[in-house]
């Protein structure tokens, strides 16, 4: 399998940090499609494609967060050569944040900043599977209620049943996932959402502090759960800063990546 097909990132020579996008519950690298030539010419932006969706359809999906963060390593390692972000939207943001964790407990140097998208605090992950006994027809309703996948799996009923054994296995990670109690990180956190997100309330924002010994802040602007895709332009600005400026701190001496 090459490794084009599990991260997919444009060339950029004059890069000096890259940024992982993990994908949320169902979907895949093509979320973020558009991002790298948005950003500032310093920063790279490669985005993860897990398996079972896009150009790893025939592939069988990973179904639980370990096995996520398992697969995340294994194709972010060889890129770990400048300074990295790590950006997840909803699901992703549970597995950029886990794949933090394992990073630091392998002894690989820090991100310079984690980024945490439509989705609560891992601490207030309660681990309740239910969406793996629901029918096809009872799990779609759901979807559609609660606006946890984009509209483009909504609109189109046959390719809704093409992708649901890669929904119904995200859906499975994030069900059964449980926070372990790691040690907070010392890189900063940026916690973002749409203000009309019902899956990430300013509270539940709020609660990814307690994961960081550094700076922490909260963005909350205009659009739903999906406002990497609803305010696309105002998440990226908001991102670009912060990593120009935890750039700057943590290399006094490199300048801003604008």
């Amino acid at each position: 399998m090459g490794m084009r097909n599990r991260l997919v990132m444009k060339p950029r020579t004059t890069a000096r940090a890259r940024l992982f996008c993990f994908p949320s519950a169902g979907m895949g690298a093509s979320m973020y499609r558009g991002w790298h030539d948005a950003f500032p010419e310093g920063v790279q932006v490669a985005a993860l494609q897990w398996p079972g969706r896009e150009s790893r359809f025939s592939e069988t999906p990973l179904s639980s967060v370990a096995e996520l963060v398992d697969h995340a390593v294994e194709i972010i390692r060889p890129y770990l050569d400048l300074p990295y972000a790590l950006f997840g939207h909803s699901m992703g943001a549970i597995v950029a944040y886990e794949t933090a964790n394992r990073l630091r407990a392998e002894g690989i140097h820090h991100p310079i900043h984690i980024f945490a998208c439509s989705h609560s605090a891992p601490q207030l992950s309660t681990g309740d599977p239910r969406s793996a006994k629901m029918t096809d027809e009872e799990l779609v309703e759901h979807l559609h209620g609660a606006g946890g996948v984009g509209e483009e799996f909504l609109e189109s009923r046959e390719y809704l049943n093409l992708m649901l054994p890669a929904i119904r296995a995200d859906l499975l990670a994030v069900d059964t996932y449980l926070w372990r109690g790691d040690e907070p990180h010392t890189v900063p956190i940026t916690a973002i959402a749409g203000q009309d997100d019902i899956w990430a309330s300013p509270e539940a924002l709020q609660a990814w502090k307690v994961h960081t010994a550094s700076r922490f802040s909260t963005r909350i602007m205009a659009g739903g759960h999906h406002v990497v895709r609803d305010n696309r332009t105002m998440v990226i600005a908001a991102v670009a800063d912060d990593i120009t400026l935890s750039m700057a701190l943590s290399s006094p001496d490199e300048r801003p990546v604008r």
